[in-house]
């Protein structure tokens, strides 16, 4: 079922990136990714399924389009468009299985992808993770705590906002419990988003000081990045001078300053 509907939901949202802009897509996806994870209920489960649970609807439509966003973050649009213009070329006419959608990213990618399907496809035990990160005498280590669980993986990208104003990008690999990135860096990063693009499937608690989310909100080129930032902003006079700035700006997108006029009002400026 997700094979029809996740894709339905998946190319509405490329339609509305391609009508409405990058920012505002960046938010949709967002609020997808939320209501993926109130689904505990696998999408294609090894055995068979009970289609009754009211649940499922989220799980088939909205995690489905999460997970196809996913892959396309992390393969790349190009080669995910070929992979599945090869899947459509190969089972035209005929039913289908997430089998046959993972062989032709495979494929295409040369990719084993597993992993990712087991994660987010036949299962539904998604990481509920803790993020904070520090940098001490040239060395930035970031550290994901993650609760224990089905040994399931995850690959989540991780950027950093560097002092020269450039933007590197690592990625972390999780399995549970605690996982860590590090970076030489000769100056502490200006901020450190996790999952900037918000193609993980997976619960954040991220930690930060109120200065890091500022500069995250003013300085990453990742539009969800961005929104994050928004939702961690709190009352704080440094904090609400940035929204302000970003609600006033009349050159940025309609949906990120929306998004800062709804944290004006959270804040109770």
């Amino acid at each position: 079922l997700w094979l029809n509907e996740g894709f339905a939901t998946y190319y509405a949202w490329r339609w509305l990136e391609h009508l409405q802009g990058d920012e505002y897509a960046a938010g949709r996806q967002r609020s997808r990714r939320r209501s993926a994870l109130y689904n505990k209920h696998p999408m294609a489960p090894r055995g068979l399924s009970d289609m009754t649970r009211d649940s499922d609807n989220a799980s088939v439509y909205v995690r489905g389009a999460s997970v196809l966003f996913g892959l396309e973050k992390m393969l790349g649009r190009d080669m995910f468009d070929k992979a599945i213009r090869l899947y459509t070329d190969r089972h035209q006419f005929r039913l289908v299985e997430t089998a046959d959608l993972r062989r032709a990213f495979e494929d295409v990618s040369g990719q084993h992808l597993g992993w990712y399907f087991d994660a987010y496809v036949h299962s539904a035990a998604f990481f509920s993770t803790e993020t904070k990160w520090s940098w001490d005498d040239g060395q930035l280590l970031v550290t994901f705590t993650s609760e224990e669980g089905p040994e399931i993986h995850a690959v989540v990208p991780v950027e950093i906002g560097l002092a020269s104003g450039s933007v590197m990008r690592q990625r972390a690999h999780l399995k549970g419990g605690v996982a860590h990135v590090s970076a030489a860096l000769e100056q502490a990063p200006l901020w450190v988003a996790i999952d900037p693009d918000a193609e993980a499937i997976i619960n954040w608690d991220q930690e930060q000081t109120t200065e890091a989310w500022i500069a995250q909100l003013k300085g990453s080129p990742s539009h969800a990045a961005r929104w994050d930032a928004l939702d961690h902003l709190t009352d704080d006079d440094a904090a609400v001078e940035a929204v302000s700035a970003l609600w006033n700006d009349e050159n940025a997108h309609d949906a990120l300053r929306s998004k800062a006029a709804t944290t004006l009002g959270k804040i109770g400026s």
